[in-house]
């Protein structure tokens, strides 16, 4: 496996580099085959001693004028963020850009600002106490994940294998994963977010 940027990953299939890729927000080319394959969740996260760690809603407005670690403007799950606050005419203080999703999250854990980061990817973080996790109570951000190769190739049966473990089964314990999380979701199932 290897970390790519999205364009990055569309190239690489596309030019025979890789066999398949994994995206989000995939997005139709001709050339590629995309297989949906999972729908994670943004969330916010911050610092355990952050003003919004303390509340037990937060909205989408509630992020207006706060210090903001974001993903750099080419990526994806930038571009649908920005989207989303663009719709809701809200501005945020951007402090930091950054491409990588782990860097990202330190720049949260030190207090260089709050962030909007898929939930899967800091789970563990919150678990461990170095991050606070907040579901958006007005909004559900929804981050699709789609495998892609390149269209006519011929999948040998371990990739086809592998697709379909992703596809189904992969798929369906990582929705069970969270559902049960009671770390994210909380114990009683009322709150719409803990901190860890």
């Amino acid at each position: 496996m290897e970390y790519k940027l999205s364009d990055q990953v569309y190239h690489a299939v596309l030019d025979g580099e890789v066999d398949l890729g994994l995206v989000a927000y995939p997005e139709p080319r001709a050339s590629v085959t995309t297989l949906p394959f999972f729908e994670d969740e943004l969330v916010l996260i911050c610092r355990r001693d952050h003003p919004l760690a303390q509340r037990d809603r937060v909205v989408l407005r509630d992020l207006e004028g706060c210090r903001f670690v974001a993903f750099e403007s080419e990526i994806p799950t930038r571009k649908a963020i920005d989207a989303l606050l663009q719709q809701h005419d809200l501005r945020l203080d951007i402090r930091m850009e950054c491409d990588n999703i782990e860097i990202l999250k330190k720049m949260v854990e030190v207090g260089l600002g709050v962030s909007l980061v898929p939930l899967l990817s800091a789970r563990e973080e919150a678990r461990m106490g170095k991050l606070c996790i907040q579901r958006l109570s007005d909004h559900t951000v929804r981050r699709p994940l789609a495998i892609i190769h390149r269209k006519g190739k011929t999948l040998s049966r371990p990739q086809r294998a592998f697709v379909e473990l992703l596809t189904t089964e992969g798929a369906e314990l990582l929705r069970r994963d969270l559902e049960n999380d009671d770390l994210i979701y909380g114990a009683n199932r009322t709150s719409p977010a803990v901190c860890a």
